[in-house]
């Protein structure tokens, strides 16, 4: 399967994109038992990504609550465009990925292959 997300940057360092993507469920608001750790393996491709800015890929704690932040661990954050990395997520209930500016606004384009 494949997604493609065009997040819009602001110019705040820190700050995150409004976008977000969320796989292993269709929204955050639903329950930690909806997100069943069925993504297997991730290749993230970052195809522009304003100066400055990250994309994070951030996993689901087991059991909890995915509309709290606390609940999501940054395990890789790539701040170059190109083919960054296939992470192993067979363990994990669920799986975001988001834009944080880094002081330059933009916009930045992913698309992620994942089964």
């Amino acid at each position: 399967m494949n997604a493609k997300q065009a997040f819009t940057v602001p110019g705040t360092a820190t700050n995150y994109a409004v976008e977000e993507l969320y796989l292993g469920a269709p929204d955050p608001s639903s329950s930690a038992e909806a997100y069943r750790g069925n993504i297997k393996k991730l290749i993230v491709l970052v195809e522009d990504l304003p100066t400055a800015a990250d994309i994070e890929v951030d996993v689901l704690k087991a059991k909890a609550d995915p509309g709290v932040g606390a609940s999501w661990v940054t395990v890789a954050t790539y701040s170059a465009t190109g083919l960054q990395t296939i992470l192993d997520l067979l363990r994990w209930p669920g799986v975001r990925l988001r834009a944080v500016s880094g002081g330059n606004s933009g916009t930045a384009n992913i698309t992620v292959i994942y089964e």
